[in-house]
């Protein structure tokens, strides 16, 4: 008998995580399907598990070193059976990609949006969404990871949503992080509320513009301490709000290594996420799965999904400065009552994302069958 053909399906998108190289990984060696990847290198930090990258193998081509001919072959040789598309960036080259596959080869789009980015008033807001559509307009059907996501697909026009698989998150690495002594307290240094930020110093994470206004704000500057662990080009900024604003006590810790991240979650009073796009935002569920509130904007995909839900998840109006103020303000009002609620939602959270192989597995096995017939 004659050995059936194995299944090639190719992944276009822009900064891909851990995650998706995991899950398409996984999916190839459970279902004999060959995956090749045409996307960004990460230039992330190692700190971040989720968005560690470099130890992925398999077939990689990188869009920044690849010139229009070898994208043509990329994507023709061999022909797909399936193609994937995660965002729409770079928005030329991932056009002429989209171009050049093979008639009749089904796509499937995941967008790397969320509803309230979508929805936002302005200029980039509305290239964004013509971008989205663009590429939108070339799929079957998408692919979507929570709710606020899934409201963007339906924004977009989609009828055939699939559900990715969630993140696995190992709770027990995170427990006997937060167990082990600190070398450091970020807690030290008076009775302030404690917020944290885990992420990469980005503009799209907004921090300079929330330093700012709580460097300005002499009661909360007073009152809170900004703790932030990430690395990357606005830390330069960061480093001359606080070195102007003598009494702002914003902690830069720099890159801290995933094992640590459960004691910094131990240790603070609320996790913050002031970011002007984030998809989705791993770290929420991290945070939640050790009883921490949060405080994000409504363009944290996590957090828009699971606020309605834990009810421990305090959302700002936007990601503008006064609004960040406001919602900080909220929580210290209620700080005592969101610390209750996000303990309560710890077992659900931990239930639905931690580490499960048997369920994982189930789960990716559905995943592949939505694309084998």
């Amino acid at each position: 008998m004659q050995n059936r053909k194995r299944r090639n399906w190719l992944l276009l998108g822009g900064w891909l995580s851990s995650y998706t190289f995991e899950l398409f990984e996984t999916v190839s060696a459970l279902g004999g399907v060959e995956v090749r990847f045409l996307h960004h290198p990460l230039a992330g930090l190692p700190s971040f598990q989720h968005e560690r990258t470099s130890e992925h193998s398999g077939h990689r081509l990188w869009w920044d070193s690849t010139g229009f001919s070898k994208i043509r072959r990329f994507v023709r040789e061999p022909a797909p059976d399936v193609v994937f598309v995660y965002g729409n960036r770079p928005r030329f080259k991932m056009a002429y990609a989209l171009s050049q596959l093979p008639r009749g080869v089904p796509v499937y789009y995941a967008a790397d949006t969320n509803i309230a980015a979508l929805c936002a008033s302005g200029w980039k807001a509305h290239i964004r969404r013509l971008a989205c559509r663009q590429v939108a307009g070339r799929a079957i059907a998408a692919l979507s990871l929570g709710m606020s996501n899934r409201l963007a697909l339906q924004f977009l026009g989609f009828h055939k949503i699939i559900d990715l698989p969630s993140y696995a998150i190992d709770f027990e690495v995170l427990d006997h992080s937060a167990a082990e002594r600190a070398s450091e307290d970020i807690t030290a240094g008076g009775h302030k509320t404690t917020l944290l930020v885990i992420a990469r110093l980005v503009p799209e994470k907004n921090l300079p513009a929330l330093a700012a206004v709580l460097a300005a704000d002499p009661v909360l500057a007073n009152s809170v301490r900004l703790v932030i662990a990430g690395e990357g080009p606005e830390r330069a900024t960061l480093e001359a709000i606080k070195g102007r604003s003598p009494s702002l006590d914003l902690r830069l810790l720099g890159a801290v290594p995933h094992s640590q991240i459960g004691r910094l979650l131990a240790r603070a009073d609320a996790l913050l996420l002031p970011s002007r796009s984030e998809p989705w935002g791993i770290v929420v569920v991290e945070a939640l799965g050790m009883g921490l509130p949060v405080i994000a904007t409504p363009a944290v995909g996590a957090a828009f999904s699971l606020a309605d839900e834990t009810q421990a998840i305090l959302l700002s109006e936007s990601a503008e400065p006064q609004s960040l103020l406001k919602a900080i303000r909220n929580f210290s009002k209620r700080r005592d009552l969101l610390a209750q609620r996000a303990r309560a939602a710890t077992s659900t959270i931990r239930t639905r994302y931690g580490v499960d192989p048997i369920w994982w597995t189930v789960s990716l096995r559905s995943f592949l069958t939505s694309f084998l017939h």
